[in-house]
C-alpha cells in the first residue's frame, strides 16, 4: 500500500530508469502526487490515464473529505474526474479506472 509522496517518488524513480526491464526505451511516464481535481489537465500532454479512485468513504485519504452520499461522490468526484481526463487526452488515448 502506498501511503506517502515519498513512496510515489520511489515508484517514479524505478519506472524512469533507463535500465528498467519493462521498457525497451526510456520511459516518459509522469506520475502526479496531487488531488486529480486540482491538476490542470490542459497543460499536460498525455495519451493514457490510470486511476484507482477511492472507494466511497471506505478509505481515508489526505486532503479528501468524506462524501455526504454515494451520489455526492459520483457527481462531484468520479464523474468530474473521468470527464476532465477525457476532455484533454490525445486522440486515441485511454482512460482506465480500476475499482
Amino acid at each position: 500500500m502506498i501511503t506517502s509522496a515519498e513512496e510515489y517518488d520511489d515508484m517514479i524513480s524505478f519506472l524512469e530508469k533507463e535500465t528498467n526491464p519493462f521498457f525497451e526505451e526510456v520511459s516518459n511516464l509522469r506520475m502526479i502526487w496531487d488531488s486529480c481535481l486540482d491538476v490542470d489537465f490542459s497543460k499536460i500532454d498525455y495519451d493514457f490515464v490510470l486511476t484507482s479512485p477511492p472507494y466511497i468513504n471506505m478509505e481515508v485519504y489526505e486532503h479528501i473529505p468524506e462524501w455526504s452520499s454515494n451520489e455526492d461522490f459520483y457527481r462531484n468526484f468520479l464523474i468530474s474526474l473521468i470527464n476532465k481526463c477525457k476532455l484533454y487526452i490525445k486522440s486515441g488515448g485511454y482512460v482506465i479506472s480500476v475499482y
